[in-house]
């Protein structure tokens, strides 16, 4: 190879090394990308950081969290007592002659028994962040009752 008057870069002397090494001068050099990697840092420890309401809607839209919460833990129930109920009824009608219709009463109990273990903390998620003061703040009372605060 011909020697260039002025320095060689990195990329110049890695092309170098691989003709050398292969001994085809007809070979083209490869050429490796060669770009810095950046990494971005972000100073919140949270993502989103910290949560922003307006005033007077911020206790509604605590309330809007659990009681979407509590519809999500309930459909989960649902669909786990039917899915339970579909495997036990497969179940019987593979193992015995008219087993799913035999043991319907059975297989209905169970699927039940699991949505009912499922959906009992309902109550619990939508009552977790009522708090009595602020449900007062939240709903105005009628005049009769709103004296008494």
């Amino acid at each position: 190879m011909a020697q260039t008057t002025g320095s060689k870069t990195a990329a110049d002397r890695v092309a170098e090394s691989t003709t050398a090494d292969t001994g085809d001068d007809a070979a083209q050099p490869e050429r490796l990308a060669q770009r810095p990697v950046y990494f971005k840092v972000s100073k919140k420890g949270k993502k989103g950081g910290k949560r922003k309401y307006t005033r007077g809607l911020k206790e509604p839209e605590r309330q809007e969290v659990s009681a979407t919460r509590a519809a999500n833990r309930l459909a989960d129930a649902v669909a786990d007592g039917l899915s339970t109920y579909r495997k036990r009824r497969n179940r019987s009608a593979d193992k015995k002659r008219d087993g799913a219709i035999k043991d319907a009463v059975r297989n209905t109990g169970r699927g039940l028994e699991k949505a009912i273990r499922t959906s009992a903390k309902v109550p619990t998620d939508l009552t977790r962040r009522a708090k009595l003061r602020r449900l007062r703040r939240m709903v105005p009372l009628p005049p009769p009752f709103g004296l008494l605060r």
